[in-house]
């Protein structure tokens, strides 16, 4: 085997490799609510992450409206799954929001950041 095809070949494989690893959000938010007399609607998603080395413990999904910031907490019984309550004026019809996860993995020589932003979605709020 010459030099030129081995390295052909590592770069080949390194390729294959990184290219399986993906981080995908999904909103699980009902797109129309009941208007709530608290004005908290719940947000959830469920954030997974195929790569090797992310550090579990510094996955932070945010909802983001305008330029207001809602941490979202991780469920009890499915650690990919996160929710928060995000309150809604009492008048309003609707609220437009996004999604952002941030999270850091292993890297040499140091961990390094990461984030994945949703598009934009729509909240509905229907009078009873």
């Amino acid at each position: 085997m010459t030099r030129q095809t081995g390295i052909l070949i590592i770069f080949l494989t390194a390729l294959l490799l990184g290219g399986c690893a993906r981080a995908t959000l999904t909103n699980l938010t009902v797109g129309q609510q009941p208007r709530d007399a608290n004005g908290l609607y719940r947000v959830e998603i469920i954030w997974e992450n195929n790569a090797n080395g992310v550090r579990h413990e510094t996955v932070q999904p945010v909802v983001l409206v305008g330029t207001n910031v809602f941490p979202m907490a991780r469920t009890a019984l499915v650690s990919s799954r996160w929710e928060t309550l995000l309150p809604v004026a009492a008048d309003a019809a609707g609220v437009a929001y996004r999604v952002r996860v941030d999270w850091e993995f292993n890297a040499i020589p140091v961990p390094e950041a990461n984030s994945k932003m949703s598009g934009a979605f729509q909240l509905i709020i229907k009078d009873k």
